[in-house]
């Protein structure tokens, strides 16, 4: 949840002294990466952050000839170490523009050396659609294997580059991940709200918000999913990307991640489940916490939406099975309690789901 960015009793008169940020400047459409020359015109030391893959396979759509100082490949895991490697790099180099070209995790780090390298500019160019990591001003920490730690502060990037022609060929699995990242937020947010007394005008509009992209999906999901043209692809980078992460920008301050969530998190602690998206965690998360609050017409619409998109939630899906269990329980209750959930189910009864979902 993301009370954690305020440590004081929340209340509606808080909300006029709180501070909110995003994006300086979001550019999208076909061929889009050609304006990046342009962004640069006054930089003189550039570089480029990328994994091994992406370097090799993208870099050459951005155009840039010879105006990079330096190539700096990413490790893949945004973690404490990781962090302050690049961050080094960056400082030592006099780098005065970052361009990262990636996922939730690297776009998640280069926001937090921009957090921490004055005058930085940073431009985020997102190659999957299944995470919002582009958008928001809060990065996800894990260890060096993958294992979450937290979510902290970071900053927003000063251009976000979203070009459509690199998500026409995206495999579907990183479209429906971050469907199920998108959803989880509209049932997430809608379970809280029925146990907080107190209301105000930021939820109220993202909880609508969420609503609306939730059923949005479930149309884009059931009219002809393996057969999707490139402007509903579009469409789907835009609500994966943009208003998903539009909607934890405006409810900074508000819940727009819960249960669903922690126990997604929770299940990082097992290596054999590392090589799966974020999205797909949660997809498993969510589904486990509407069975907590036995919502049982949600619970029949998650599973025919998740047979479509082949999102898991059988815990062997995960590649995760009983002897797995006591560890990410323990793992569970802790994140629960630094979290400060408001989920009001007894912790035996969480286990008892994730035998039942085995």
């Amino acid at each position: 949840m993301k009370f954690f960015h305020y440590k004081g009793e929340k209340s509606k008169f808080d909300l006029n002294y709180f501070t909110y940020f995003f994006p300086q400047n979001i550019i999208k459409g076909k061929k889009t990466l050609i304006f990046i020359p342009e962004i640069l015109e006054k930089k003189k030391k550039i570089a480029v952050l990328a994994d091994k893959f992406l370097m090799k396979n993208f870099y050459s759509f951005l155009n840039l000839d010879g105006d990079v100082f330096l190539k700096i490949i990413f490790n893949g895991e945004c973690s404490p170490k990781e962090f302050f490697r690049l961050k080094q790099i960056v400082l030592s180099n006099k780098i005065d523009c970052l361009i990262c070209l990636g996922g939730g995790k690297a776009m998640d780090i280069a926001k937090l050396v921009k957090r921490d390298v004055s005058g930085l500019l940073l431009i985020l160019v997102p190659t999957s659609a299944a995470t919002c990591a582009a958008i928001t001003s809060v990065s996800v920490m894990y260890d060096e294997k993958g294992k979450y730690i937290k979510t902290t502060e970071s900053v927003c990037a000063d251009f976000v580059v979203i070009d459509y022609e690199i998500f026409y060929k995206l495999p579907l699995v990183f479209f429906s991940a971050g469907i199920a990242d998108t959803i989880s937020k509209y049932f997430e947010i809608k379970a809280a709200r029925k146990f907080i007394r107190e209301k105000d005008l930021y939820g109220d509009i993202i909880f609508k918000m969420a609503e609306k992209l939730y059923l949005r999906l479930k149309e884009i999901t059931y009219s002809n999913w393996n057969n999707m043209n490139n402007e509903i692809k579009e469409e789907l980078t835009d609500i994966n990307i943009i208003f998903s992460g539009i909607i934890s920008l405006i409810g900074k301050f508000n819940i727009t991640v819960s249960a669903a969530h922690t126990i997604a998190h929770s299940l990082t602690i097992k290596n054999p489940s590392q090589k799966f998206l974020h999205g797909e965690y949660v997809s498993f998360g969510l589904f486990i916490q509407e069975n907590l609050l036995n919502n049982k017409k949600n619970i029949k619409e998650l599973e025919s939406f998740y047979i479509i998109h082949d999102l898991p939630f059988k815990l062997s899906q995960l590649n995760i099975y009983k002897q797995d269990l006591d560890s990410i329980f323990e793992f569970y209750l802790k994140l629960k309690k630094e979290e400060k959930i408001i989920f009001p189910v007894k912790d035996k009864m969480v286990y008892n789901q994730f035998i039942k979902n085995l």
